[in-house]
């Protein structure tokens, strides 16, 4: 019996074993009563994606620019108009496909930041017309929003790598673009 719970054990399976307790003179011990076995364990993936991405700056500051230069390396993204979506959009992903590796938000309004930002970390909700909606990991997301530095709380810089973005005019009138990704303050 042994020899069969370590081989289930080995490939994955749980085992749960329920126990007696019996008496033997002044001793008490326990004896195995009977196995179940009950599934392979589902051991989580890794998780092999970096942190979603939040590019804030002021209006005309490259941040679309920038997440749409960083969208040139996935194979299949997806761009929604933050604008556009509502709050309470149950179709706000429908767009997003099993292989989708990529969704881009461009310019999420500040009041909206919050929730639109919530919704895309971990798990994502997918519903279309007439289907049945289901859940599937969150593909690498970056959003963009006209938002400045001082707005960007703890819980956001935990959950997100935040990017601020700026131009600056350089010598002879050439702008010149700059990025910076922001660390937690301690």
């Amino acid at each position: 019996m042994q020899k069969t719970i370590e081989y289930l054990k080995e490939r994955g399976y749980q085992i749960l074993m329920n126990y007696k307790k019996v008496s033997k003179g002044d001793k008490e011990e326990f004896i195995r009563k009977s196995y179940f076995v009950l599934s392979k364990l589902s051991i989580p993936e890794p998780i092999t994606h970096p942190k979603p991405k939040l590019i804030i700056g002021k209006e005309r500051s490259g941040k679309s620019f920038l997440a749409n230069n960083i969208s040139f390396g996935f194979s299949k993204p997806i761009i929604l108009n933050g604008k556009n979506i509502a709050k309470n959009d149950h179709f706000m992903f429908s767009a997003v496909e099993d292989d989708t590796d990529l969704i881009l938000i461009d310019d999420v309004p500040a009041k909206d930041l919050m929730q639109v930002a919530f919704n895309c970390v971990g798990n994502i909700y997918i519903e279309r017309r007439g289907q049945v909606g289901f859940e599937m990991q969150s593909p690498q997301v970056i959003i963009n929003s006209i938002i400045d530095e001082q707005y960007i709380d703890a819980s956001i810089m935990r959950r997100f790598e935040v990017i601020k973005t700026h131009i600056e005019k350089g010598e002879d009138d050439t702008p010149v673009f700059y990025a910076k990704r922001l660390v937690a303050k301690k």
